[in-house]
């Protein structure tokens, strides 16, 4: 009984064996297969002079040659693969190219409802031939393909997709369905309306952000009206890519004499992009067409993959530079002359500010704490006032006009001290 058993356990472990070496032997057939794929393809983007998406998640499967080939065939047709009777699906079948972004299982909800950044772990694969480059067009659809919605691109930034519409907004009005151009104009429009029924500009106060990225729809981008100058922080690589749209938009439709963009060097270092020391602030006049120059877009991309240490490097460098404009110059006689020597005056709750556009932290003005400085100042009458970090001087100056007992005002960098100084003497608050 017990040999009979020993032979039995002999028997079973030879077959289990031989049902190893048979999957073992399927698995490097099925690898072999899918291998000789990757390389046809790989021939095929080189013969038709594209690259591959650089992408993880682009029309791969990693399970089976079946689904492989599935992949590749949805990969080479065009966005007629989508499901549906939407609006965002019945513009991008009626072009070619158009690239969509799959997402996976269970992930449509979020964006469905507005989260406006489609991130790498939330796609299941990228279906497009040629594959999309940063900045382009993109369709969002479902585990499904149901289009959801429609963004722009980028391969290399954490942020997939930045949503530009839903199929919400599309199904109402499908004219601005992948044109990236007028969803500009029309955001733009949009946000100097939102303003415009809040009152501003107003009287006593010019200075206020016309444009807050996604929470005007416009992902990467920051627009402030400094008086009659707007300055344009850049974000994104798309907002590089079409920074001459952006610009003359604003200067079309705002009436703005002056757009200086200032391109955020380190931000824009993850989207795949260095900025040149040059075009870190450039500025447009009204009176001059909007200049248009080579964007550095698509010669960083591919220099920033293949030496993404060096251009890390070097964008740190930069974003050190611009943040040294407000550091103290002691040994600069007219470091003085030259840091205010393009400030702008503007208005702000009845008190006039210098601002600097060109140079300075963020847009040279934090028009995004008008609300604060003003709740501020509404508790502060017969207080003593710290404002620390107090860089232009907004939140203590305010505070002061308000019937402050006395304010302080403290920070790091002594040409910020020495912008505070000069917006208090311009409101004849030096003594408070």
């Amino acid at each position: 009984s017990a040999r009979s058993t020993w032979k039995q356990q002999q028997q079973h472990q030879q077959q289990q064996k031989g049902q190893r070496q048979q999957r073992g032997q399927q698995q490097q057939q099925w690898q072999r297969q899918g291998s000789s794929l990757q390389q046809a393809e790989s021939n095929s983007k080189t013969s038709n002079g594209t690259s591959p998406a650089g992408s993880s998640e682009y029309a791969t499967s990693s399970t089976s040659s079946s689904k492989r080939q599935r992949a590749s065939s949805a990969a080479a047709g065009s966005s007629t693969q989508l499901a549906g009777d939407t609006a965002i699906g019945r513009i991008a079948s009626s072009r070619s190219n158009v690239a969509v972004v799959v997402l996976k299982k269970g992930k449509a909800r979020l964006f469905e409802f507005g989260s406006p950044m489609v991130y790498s772990g939330a796609i299941d694969k990228v279906i497009g031939r040629p594959p999309p480059q940063s900045g382009d067009a993109v369709v969002v659809a479902d585990a499904n393909m149901v289009p959801i919605a429609w963004g722009v691109y980028n391969a290399v930034s954490m942020f997939r997709v930045r949503v530009f519409q839903v199929e919400a907004e599309a199904l109402a009005d499908d004219t601005a369905v992948l044109e990236i151009e007028k969803v500009i104009q029309l955001r733009v429009s949009q946000a100097q309306a939102l303003r415009a029924a809040l009152g501003l500009p107003s009287a006593d106060t010019n200075v206020m952000r016309l444009i807050n990225s996604e929470g005007d729809r416009l992902s990467g981008v920051v627009a402030d009206m400094l008086g009659d100058t707007m300055v344009v922080q850049s974000c994104a690589a798309w907002s590089e890519r079409y920074r001459e749209c952006i610009t003359s938009t604003i200067q079309q439709q705002i009436g703005a004499s002056r757009v200086v963009w200032r391109p955020a060097a380190g931000i824009l270092n993850e989207e795949g992009i260095q900025v040149p020391l040059g075009q870190q602030s450039t500025s447009t006049s009204s009176n001059t067409d909007a200049a248009h120059s080579a964007t550095p877009l698509e010669q960083n991309i591919q220099q920033q993959q293949q030496q993404p240490d060096v251009w890390r490097k070097a964008a740190d460098e930069q974003e050190q530079q611009q943040q040294q404009q407000c550091e103290p110059h002691s040994s600069d006689s007219n470091s003085s002359n030259s840091w205010l020597s393009h400030a702008v005056h503007v208005r702000e709750g009845g008190l006039t500010f210098l601002a600097t556009p060109e140079a300075g932290q963020k847009t040279g003005f934090y028009a995004d704490q008008r609300h604060n400085r003003a709740f501020i100042a509404s508790m502060s009458a017969e207080k003593t006032v710290l404002d620390l970090c107090c860089y232009s001087g907004g939140f203590a100056l305010m505070a002061a006009a308000a019937g402050a007992a006395a304010v302080t005002g403290v920070d790091s960098s002594a040409n910020a001290i020495e912008l505070a100084t000069a917006n208090a003497e311009l409101n004849d608050l030096s003594d408070r």
